[in-house]
This record gives C-alpha cells, structure tokens and sequence, in this order.
C-alpha cells in the first residue's frame, strides 16, 4: 500500500534526523591517537618473549623468572598501546576550511555523504 503525501512527509523528515543525530555522534576526530606500526610489532614480540620467559619461570619453579616474564608482558602491551611523542590522529584537512585540502583541490565525499547516496540509489532508483 503508498504511503500518503503526510507520511511521506513524516518519514523524509525522521531520514533527516537520524543522518543529523549519526553525523554528531560519528566522527573521525574521536580516535584519540595514532598507532605506530613498528612500535606494535615491537610490543607484541616482547609480549610473546615475556609469555615465554614467564612459562619458564613456571616450568623451573623460579618467581623471579615468572615475574621477570609477567612484567616483560605487560612493558610489551604498554609499549605498543602508548601513545608516540609527535604523533596524533590523521586530521581531515577539509573540515575547517570548507571542504578544501591543504593543496587547493576538493577531498571527497565524507562517509555519511555517501551512506546517503547509496540510500537514495537503493530506494529511489
């Protein structure tokens, strides 16, 4: 069955509304820092020699060892997780100068842009 010119109405007007409320909820800018790629390998290569270090305290029966292992774990999670000096999250070079790069040419469409676009596509032909 159609839907009445109201209903149609009312539905245009609560599509608006939900890609209004997304786009204030959504945002690239809430990632609150780069990872170094380097420093994640690093980390996780300590991690995996303090769970072996660690086993080995176990296996020997020495505490030392086993802490030693423990604290060599949670140094490799740190040091992969921890923020470097210098770096931040790639910022959108668009948003505060009118959808311009840094270079004078038009970036794309933002996400919500082309979510949008693949609806009207979908729904309206």
């Amino acid at each position: 069955m159609p839907l009445s010119e109201h209903e149609q109405r009312l539905l245009e007007e609560m599509e608006r509304n939900l890609y209004s409320a997304e786009s204030d909820e959504v945002s690239a800018d809430d990632v609150p820092h780069a990872f170094d790629r380097m420093a994640v390998v690093l980390g996780v290569i300590a991690a995996v020699i303090g769970l072996g270090v660690m086993l080995l305290g176990v296996w020997t029966k020495l505490v030392i060892v086993g802490v030693l292992g423990f604290l060599l774990i949670v140094g490799g999670v740190l040091w992969a997780t921890a923020p470097r000096s210098g770096q931040t999250a790639p910022k959108h070079p668009g948003r505060e100068s009118g959808r311009r790069s840094s270079r004078g040419e038009s970036t794309g469409p933002s996400m919500g842009e082309r979510l949008e676009d693949r609806w009207n596509r979908r729904f309206r032909g």
